[in-house]
């Protein structure tokens, strides 16, 4: 009877290649005190955010700094890329997908210029948060590990029993 609980789970890929960073250690408190929601963070090596499951995107902004989805087990999930990219207005920014565009896992999402993010001394830490509540988050990776967008898994959400 226990294969049931399985269909409860949502394991979220790591939207971006580098290296975890715990919520906590981001470098901005909406994302530090978890106001938006529980997740991890990446700081990433290369700009090509992908899709962490399978899902609609659901918030695409102007600035294309930031990008949400809704997976196909409801839960919701924004990827945020860098500390105060908003101020960029979309500079460096290409979104790859639109909202209502069904996509996969691993599927890119945005092509980010990190060259400009840094020389712009802009903090590239790019947090992955569920933002839709009523859910327990697991971490599946310790802080400082290599992870590859696509590829690995960074959180784990377990749906609450209703």
């Amino acid at each position: 009877m226990g294969f049931f609980n399985f269909h409860k789970k949502t394991e979220l890929l790591a939207p971006m290649t580098g290296r975890v960073i715990p919520l906590e250690k981001v470098p901005d408190a909406v994302f530090s005190q978890k106001t938006l929601g529980e997740g991890a963070a990446i700081m990433p090596e290369d700009g090509l955010v992908t899709a962490p499951c399978d899902g609609t995107i659901a918030y695409v902004p102007d600035t294309k700094h930031a990008i949400a989805l809704t997976s196909t087990k409801g839960v919701e999930v924004l990827i945020h890329v860098g500390i105060d990219t908003v101020s960029l207005q979309g500079e460096g920014f290409d979104a790859l997908v639109k909202e209502g565009d069904s996509v996969s896992r691993g599927q890119g999402l945005l092509q980010v210029d990190l060259s400009l993010l840094a020389s712009k001394k802009m903090n590239p830490v790019t947090p992955l948060v569920v933002t839709g509540g009523a859910a327990s988050i697991t971490l599946l990776q310790k802080e400082g590990t290599r992870v590859e967008s696509g590829k690995d898994a960074i959180v784990s959400v377990k749906e609450e029993e209703e």
